[in-house]
């Protein structure tokens, strides 16, 4: 990654919430363990003031949790701003339409 990439992405914790990334209570996602293994796990809850996720899975026949930086969720499961993502969808679209009604 670029040095502006790592700077665009640090300054995006300022507002980072769950919905940003599409993420809300219920959404699966891919976590990691202390012991490095990696599995899915449910979104239980949020703290926006601490830009922590709770998360929980069920394993050996019980619920077990943890509350995790949202910043590694981000980066394990690759998640990128939505509204990112629609701008970028977006542009193209943009661009075209003049051309369009110029043809007309």
């Amino acid at each position: 990654k670029t040095f502006w990439e790592y700077l665009h992405f640090f300054f995006s914790f300022a507002s980072m919430s769950l919905e940003t990334y599409g993420l809300k209570v219920g959404s699966q996602i891919d976590i990691q363990r202390s012991d490095g293994r990696i599995h899915a796990a449910v979104i239980s809850g949020a703290n926006d003031a601490n830009r922590t996720v709770r998360v929980e899975w069920f394993e050996n026949n019980e619920t077990k949790g943890k509350e995790i930086e949202l910043a590694a969720i981000l980066r394990l499961n690759e998640l990128k701003p939505i509204v990112k993502q629609q701008q970028q969808e977006e542009e193209p679209q943009r661009k075209s339409q003049p051309q369009q009604q110029q043809q007309q």
